[in-house]
């Protein structure tokens, strides 16, 4: 069992994310933790910037994500339960877990 997994900048590369966080909640220990970190598409530069934002990488970035959008996939993949995730505009809920962004 793992005690942490970071996906830094990886699951927007991903074409299968939700069967990868099942595995990762799968193999974390109790109390264990998944740090999520992906560009934002509901960012406001994303918003200024349309076709010219930074995030958009096309054909290595498979996925997009927002934070609701993630926090509903993390949900369904783990029961919302140990997932913390950085780099987005809002936390999402991790129960037993302090919530953090940078």
């Amino acid at each position: 069992t793992m005690d942490a997994v970071v996906l830094r900048s990886y699951l927007e590369h991903e074409s299968e994310p939700r069967p990868l966080l099942e595995y990762c909640h799968r193999v974390l220990s109790d109390g264990g933790i998944v740090v999520v970190k992906v560009p934002n598409y509901g960012c406001l530069n994303r918003r200024v910037m349309g076709a010219r934002w930074c995030g958009f990488r096309y054909p290595e970035h498979v996925n997009y994500f927002t934070p609701a959008s993630l926090s509903r996939m993390a949900a369904g993949a783990a029961r919302a339960d140990g997932f913390i995730t950085h780099g987005l505009e809002r936390p999402i809920p991790a129960p037993r877990l302090p919530a953090i962004t940078r």
